[in-house]
């Protein structure tokens, strides 16, 4: 399966799941995928992955705390905020206390496919990389930024995409230091694709605004123009006249309407399909 192939599956399980309540079962998973069938660890990532964006899979729960339950706070943004942080600071906890056992628990992940290991080195490159997501500590979507770095390093450790043919050859005759070496490319690797994931969440975040303001501006434009007709001419304006008034099209004066979710004053009618 190329990865086109993977996003197009992905996609589908998503809008499966948004015309089902935003719940999926795992056998209507395993049908989306068919005859692409995912080895178990990678079902995992995808279940997780999944999950980080909003789907409830029936039967399923994360073997460990990736992803930040937040049905337990309800009390408002704040408390939100609070617990974000939390996350990050026990994650980021977990980085020196280990570094010097990872000579062992990358030799058991890479010789002897130990899914603990696996698990132990997955928490310390994720302590090592975390910190990325204080670039967008001031984002309303900071939680956002914090699943997407969890996701893309999931996919690579848990998913075993670290190991390549030079380290499972080489691993067993390398000594500590060396193997420690080893560990530290694997961080920056995984450092790498959470950055280009961030970039590029960042990106359509940006574009999300982008839009939302036009938008506004748009409105509060069309808005302003009723007010100053009025007074000027102690009158509504009829869509024609408010687009001569306004330098604006009839179709714009009416789609700014229909689209924005705003009520602007003085104009309440629909575009005219013809």
């Amino acid at each position: 399966m190329n990865e086109n192939d993977f996003l197009q599956i992905i996609d589908e399980c998503l809008l499966l799941s948004a015309s089902n309540n935003n719940t999926l079962t795992k056998e209507q998973i395993a049908e989306v995928f068919g005859d692409f069938a995912p080895t178990e660890d990678n079902l995992k990532n995808i279940y997780n992955y999944l999950i980080s964006k909003g789907v409830v899979i029936e039967g399923y729960m994360p073997e460990f705390n990736i992803y930040i339950d937040k049905s337990d706070s309800e009390g408002g943004n704040a408390e939100d905020e609070d617990e974000i942080y939390n996350y990050i600071n026990e994650i980021k906890r977990i980085s020196d206390i280990k570094r010097e056992d990872m000579s062992d628990v990358l030799m058991q992940s890479v010789i002897d496919k130990d899914e603990d290991a696996t698990k132990e080195l997955f928490d310390y490159v994720l302590s090592n990389i975390i910190d990325m997501v204080s670039d967008f500590a001031d984002s309303e979507y900071l939680m956002d930024y914090v699943q997407e770095c969890n996701v893309a390093a999931a996919s690579y450790i848990l998913g075993r995409e670290f190991i390549n043919e030079s380290r499972e050859a080489n691993i067993s005759k390398f000594g500590t230091n060396e193997i420690l070496n080893m560990v530290d490319e694997i961080v920056n690797e995984t450092r790498e694709l959470s950055q280009k994931a961030l970039r590029a969440l960042a990106h359509e975040d940006e574009s999300t605004k982008r839009a939302a303001d036009t938008i506004l501006k748009k409105v509060n434009y069309v808005n302003d123009g009723v007010a100053n007709y009025k007074e000027e001419y102690a009158l509504e304006p009829t869509p024609e006249e408010l687009a001569k008034y306004l330098n604006l099209s009839v179709d714009e004066i009416l789609d700014t309407v229909k689209n924005s979710g705003y009520k602007i004053d003085g104009i309440n009618y629909e575009k005219n399909d013809q």
